[in-house]
């Protein structure tokens, strides 16, 4: 059901995409769309040397250029989003450099590796506005950015690094259709022997680039940057997400070459159609060419008490007095559920990850639940989760995990600033493990498939584990001993700013209240039940939405 409704709002914005760049004509000083090929782009010779940037013939990450040696992490990852992804485009592929298509270590380049890819020379005589223009999708793993962009006005003697990608790091990854746009007039204006080079320096996981152009800067061009989405959880019960009050924000840029006048943004929560059924509005007067990620936040918030079971989005649309050169990213925004029982923090898993060097961790989302009700009234009856192993780690059968349903004590503040993360489950006073399960994988399971089980009371044992009001819950898995080879099933449908996803990893004794990052959410949920002798209580199946 939510497969349908993810597309119709990427269909939605693809059509403004159509629409954005048949407005306005765009001057094009320099193009490279890698059709079969690197092109007219030159590949270094790598460190080590042989780590070099190849070509991708399907737009993917999944496998070497020449298609025999597999990524362990690409999953069901999706080609990049370029206008010319069927004739391939560059890639850098991290990933296959060190696994090989095995293990973490076992590729022929084991370890940290870096590889430039390098433009031909770019005549830009009597250009004073101009501006790079390319696609992009990138996942990195490393602490420091590993996707470089180099400008040189002297054939490559010396080169100006133009920082991108800054929250690419530690797991984080890049939208697959991702359209990089950077004013370059400072160094570049006027120049008769400009290159372009990108260069990946790190460890895991790639960098897709196609569809490189040079061209010159338009007027008009308001960029939105990262938004708020603004439910606690993807997916929350109806029961329970009438006090997940919702606030909004967003960040505007302006890249083009002139003031933006009356800039208007508007947020939305509308039903699974994208008609508003509540909307919220911020104006101001002027945003001057060049300020980026202005950030702007919405006077009022949404309470979704009236919310019933069903599909809804939350919207963000900027506009301004002039027509805008690229509208495709004047929109933004994401669908959430209000369900009969469940939580999740997104819809599926594509891929799996965990805490580099092979730790004993625990990963899983924080819960809310709302006033209203008495202890007791609900109970946590089933979880769901999955995940993955390498096939040198064996298969998944007899592979144990723990599950925990912990409760976070009411003194907690909102952000955490009072929770100490450096005392685990057993030692930390604020945190009360309330259910259990010990999970056996089953004959036969297989990487991805869902993994559902029955949550009990840890001071009974009996089936169902009571929750409060007003009440905070980490719903954990756990994975230790043998069975920390185990990869957690992950997504990055969503991006989370609020605290979502968490990780307790046992090597460094810390929780990482931000997960891998915002765009990395675990695939870990529950389901609730109404035992009030009041209400109309029924048995509802977990959605696997």
């Amino acid at each position: 059901m939510m497969t349908n409704f993810t597309k119709r709002l990427s269909l939605l914005m693809a059509a403004v995409v159509v629409f954005g760049f048949s407005a306005t004509a765009q001057t094009v000083l320099f193009s490279e769309e890698f059709n079969g090929g690197l092109g007219t782009f030159v590949a270094g010779a790598g460190t080590p040397v042989g780590a070099i940037w190849e070509h991708s013939s399907d737009g993917t990450a999944g496998a070497s250029g020449d298609g025999t040696i597999s990524a362990l992490f690409w999953g069901t990852g999706d080609p990049i989003g370029s206008a010319t992804v069927a004739n391939g485009c560059a890639m850098y592929n991290s990933d296959v450099y060190d696994g090989g298509g095995v293990a973490v270590g076992s590729g022929a380049y084991p370890g940290t590796h870096s590889g430039d890819l390098t433009s031909p020379t770019i005549d830009l005589s009597g250009e004073s506005n101009i501006s790079l223009k390319f696609n992009q999708s990138a996942r990195a793993n490393a602490n420091d950015v590993s996707t470089l962009l180099d400008i040189s006005t002297d054939g490559g003697t010396t080169w100006v690094n133009y920082p991108i990608n800054p929250g690419i790091t530690g797991n984080a990854s890049t939208a697959d259709d991702d359209v990089q746009l950077i004013d370059i007039s400072s160094v570049a204006a006027n120049q008769a022997n400009v290159k372009v080079r990108f260069t990946w320096n790190g460890r895991y996981y790639y960098w897709l680039v196609d569809d490189v152009q040079v061209i010159r800067t338009p007027q008009h061009n308001l960029s939105m940057g990262d938004y708020f989405y603004a439910p606690a959880a993807y997916a929350q019960p109806v029961t329970q997400i009438g006090t997940d009050t919702m606030g909004f924000w967003v960040n505007v840029s302006n890249i083009g070459a002139a003031d933006q006048t009356n800039l208007k943004v508007v947020a939305s929560v509308t039903d699974e159609n994208l008609v508003p059924i509540w909307s919220d509005s911020i104006q101001i007067n002027t945003l001057v060419a060049g300020y980026i990620d202005t950030f702007l936040e919405l006077p009022n918030t949404f309470i979704p008490n009236a919310l019933t079971v069903g599909t809804y989005a939350v919207t963000y649309d900027i506009t301004a007095d002039s027509t805008d050169f690229d509208t495709s990213d004047n929109f933004g925004g994401n669908f959430f559920l209000v369900t009969d029982s469940s939580y999740n923090m997104v819809p599926s898993a594509a891929s799996a990850t965990r805490p580099g060097g092979n730790p004993n961790y625990q990963i899983g989302n924080v819960y809310r639940t709302s006033g209203g009700f008495n202890a007791g009234d609900f109970l946590a009856t089933n979880f769901i989760f999955t995940a993955a192993v390498n096939a040198a780690d064996g298969p998944l059968d007899g592979k144990i995990v723990n599950v925990w349903l912990v409760e976070v004590a009411a003194n907690v503040d909102a952000e955490y600033d009072n929770f100490d993360t450096n005392l685990d489950l057993d030692n930390n006073p604020d945190l009360t493990r309330v259910g259990f399960h010990t999970y056996t994988f089953p004959t036969g399971a297989a990487n991805y498939d869902d993994f559902i089980g029955q949550l009990e009371d840890i001071n009974t044992g009996n089936a169902g584990v009571p929750l409060k009001p007003n009440t905070r819950y980490f719903l954990l898995t756990e994975y230790t001993g043998a069975n920390n080879v185990i990869f957690s099933g992950v997504s990055e449908a969503r991006d989370y700013f609020q605290i979502s996803t968490i990780i307790y990893n046992e090597s460094d004794g810390t929780w990482y209240l931000g997960g891998f990052g915002e765009e990395t959410s675990a695939f870990v949920g529950m389901d609730i039940r109404d035992i009030r002798p009041t209400s109309n209580t029924r048995t509802v199946e977990l959605e696997n939405a």
